[in-house]
């Protein structure tokens, strides 16, 4: 499977990061239950589908771990620096210097310095926590650990007030204090599963697509359920074999495009996840358009225009590579 050209793969890398902007933008924030089952039910497998991808192609490949540490931390800093105005309003602009110290440290670490810099930090330190448990430990230790993050992460998000008990709640306050449905906990258990495909054949069984329907359903009735308690769907329990068996289809299955679009397909999605963001928030920050469809039909196509850009010049002026 490592050799060959995984173009599925590429084509719905560059859909999730479409679906990203769908969820930061809710366009169909006028119509509440339209918002909430559409970005639970195919937005939010993004995200998802990203960390087990990454994670497969790492352990298939056996890298050294320092080479894909190294990779996402060069793309973080070039973008922290072109987003510094933006780091500087949210974590010093009215706080002491010590305070915004404080708050950048810990949003390194358990959140996002820049807009959408989380997934690059949860990638990179929950890559490294299942490498040195699946290399130190033996493999019962590491999905303990893996079911332990998803718990904190699931019961951070869909199932924070399903219950008033004082005992639950200062439980998700602990949650909320790790950013544990935005952090590397979150990743942690997404990262496991890409392991799992990448080192055992029999995960390839479930390459069948009608597979996913079955989930699917199984997604229905779980995020109805949730939609009682709590308004944010960042993580929930069929995420996880949706995301397996997401994952192994794409990888087995390939679509008919050439070399060339698959390659632009791929870095393009990455370029859409680090720029919707900026666009967003500037139109936001003057209060050009709030959260809905306008939103998103002004943020899709400037941000895709731009990706696109930015791949095709970086032919001529190679710098630009280092923004993907």
């Amino acid at each position: 499977m490592g050799n060959r050209n995984l173009t599925s793969v590429d084509l719905f890398k560059f859909i999730a990061a479409i679906l990203v902007i769908a969820i930061h933008c809710h366009p169909l924030n006028d119509y509440p239950a339209a918002d909430y089952y559409s970005i639970s039910l195919i937005s939010r497998i993004a995200v998802p589908f990203f960390f087990v991808f990454s994670s497969y192609m790492f352990f298939l490949k056996d890298r050294p771990i320092s080479v894909f540490i190294k990779r996402i931390l060069i793309l973080y800093c070039v973008w922290f620096v072109i987003e510094l105005p933006f780091v500087y309003y949210r974590f010093f602009l009215g706080n002491t210097i010590v305070d915004g110290l404080l708050g950048l440290t810990k949003a390194f670490f358990l959140s996002s310095t820049f807009y959408a810099s989380w997934y690059l930090t949860a990638t990179w330190i929950g890559m490294l926590v299942v490498y040195l448990l699946a290399k130190y430990t033996n493999k019962y230790l590491l999905y303990l650990v893996g079911i332990g993050c998803a718990f904190l992460s699931v019961s951070n998000s869909m199932y924070a007030n399903i219950s008033s008990g004082q005992g639950w709640q200062n439980f998700i306050g602990v949650t909320t204090w790790l950013m544990a449905s935005n952090s590397f906990i979150a990743a942690i258990p997404y990262c496991i599963l890409g392991r799992i495909i990448a080192t055992n054949k029999s995960a390839f069984r479930l390459n069948k697509p009608w597979l996913l329907l079955p989930l699917m359903m199984l997604a229905v009735v779980e995020v109805y359920f949730c939609r009682s308690y709590y308004n944010v769907t960042d993580s929930y329990y069929m995420l996880y074999p949706l995301s397996i068996v997401l994952t192994v289809i794409l990888i087995s299955h390939n679509v008919p495009i050439g070399e060339n679009t698959s390659r632009m397909l791929r870095n393009m999605s990455i370029l859409v996840y680090l720029i919707h963001p900026i666009i967003i928030h500037i139109l936001m920050f003057f209060k050009i358009q709030e959260a809905g469809m306008l939103l998103y039909v002004i943020t899709l196509p400037t941000t895709l225009v731009l990706s696109y850009l930015i791949v095709v010049m970086s032919k001529k002026f190679p710098i630009l590579k280092y923004l993907y």
